[in-house]
């Protein structure tokens, strides 16, 4: 896939870097689910 203006995207937003350490899909900042920003109190 790609992200380019006007196409909807999924996106987790980590704070680290989970290519050197799984870890950081822990540390979960915020979610976008078809281009839009989910509430965190939404979240699981």
């Amino acid at each position: 896939g790609s992200l380019q203006v006007g196409k909807k995207a999924d996106i987790l937003v980590v704070d680290g870097n989970p290519t050197t350490d799984i870890r950081a899909l822990s540390n979960v900042v915020d979610v976008f689910q078809n281009g839009n920003l989910v509430e965190r109190h939404n979240l699981p």
